[in-house]
């Protein structure tokens, strides 16, 4: 099955934490453009009856029910209040039980949804190492394109999309999306060629240039092809932060036992850039 675009059904997943919301506020600027569904998901990591608590006894059990449907209607109220001026019926809110990355890896992996929209904390360090990366996480395991948003960067814009290429079969995937997002939102689309350090061969670039033009075919007239020399994390997070909304990255997975491996270039552009991230995988739906 191939990537549908534009999405019909985009996955969001919200604990009104920062970067949810403003993972939301990206998903209503896209439903807005393409007239997508949004799946709004609250996952409840922590039932009752994991606690030993009954909601029909007198005691803490009763007062902790009692909170989490306060919680519960304090939540739809503010969704409700950051949804307002879409069509009720474009709208949909659920609660899910289960431990967070793997429940929202499974939406991600299943049927139904278009494209997963979610924010992500930006972790790095010992922060990383004891929380872990949830956005990472769903990306691994995603049979349809991620779109990350950091709590603390800039609102969702389309002005300006890089998407970089190694030259690689599974990169051509993120070139063709970033071209129809491109096409879609009429944003001036870059693509980036990192030529390692070691590594200056003229005719090696040519020849990717020339497979990237073949690439976007005439409709992409305006498309610019950039090279930069070094390590690519580093310049991918450079050239975006410096002049662009979104970053279009193949997210090529490597088998790992039963799951799977982002290579380090997906992993470190999605840890730390403050750009938008859209993670296309290099595994489609029902693929292995």
């Amino acid at each position: 099955m191939k990537i549908k675009f534009p999405p019909k059904r985009i996955v969001v997943p919200v604990d009104m934490s920062k970067p949810s919301l403003a993972a939301l506020e990206a998903a209503k600027t896209l439903a807005r453009s393409t007239g997508a569904r949004l799946d709004i998901v609250y996952i409840q990591d922590l039932p009752l009856s994991l606690l030993g608590f009954s909601p029909e006894v007198e005691g803490p059990g009763r007062e902790l029910a009692h909170q989490m449907e306060e919680f519960k209607a304090w939540r739809q109220e503010r969704i409700n209040r950051a949804t307002r001026g879409l069509p009720p019926k474009s709208v949909r809110v659920r609660t899910i039980q289960g431990w967070p990355p793997r429940a929202l890896a499974d939406l991600a992996a299943g049927p139904g949804a278009d494209l997963v929209l979610m924010g992500t904390h930006g972790y790095a360090g010992l922060n990383r190492a004891f929380f872990g990366s949830v956005a990472e996480a769903v990306v691994r395991r995603a049979r349809v394109p991620v779109l990350t948003v950091h709590g603390d960067g800039k609102p969702l814009s389309l002005g300006k999309i890089l998407v970089p290429f190694n030259g690689q079969a599974y990169a051509e995937k993120a070139v063709l999306c970033a071209r129809a997002w491109a096409n879609r939102f009429r944003a001036r689309l870059t693509v980036l060629y990192v030529e390692p350090k070691d590594l200056h061969e003229r005719q090696r670039t040519a020849a990717i240039e020339s497979r990237v033009r073949k690439l976007l075919g005439p409709d992409a007239r305006g498309a610019s092809f950039k090279v930069r020399h070094g390590n690519a994390p580093h310049e991918i997070l450079t050239e975006a932060e410096r002049s662009h909304d979104l970053i279009v990255l193949a997210a090529h997975r490597r088998s790992f036992w039963s799951d799977f491996v982002l290579g380090s270039t997906a992993e470190r552009v999605l840890r730390h850039s403050t750009v938008p991230v859209l993670s296309v995988p290099s595994v489609e739906k029902g693929g292995r």
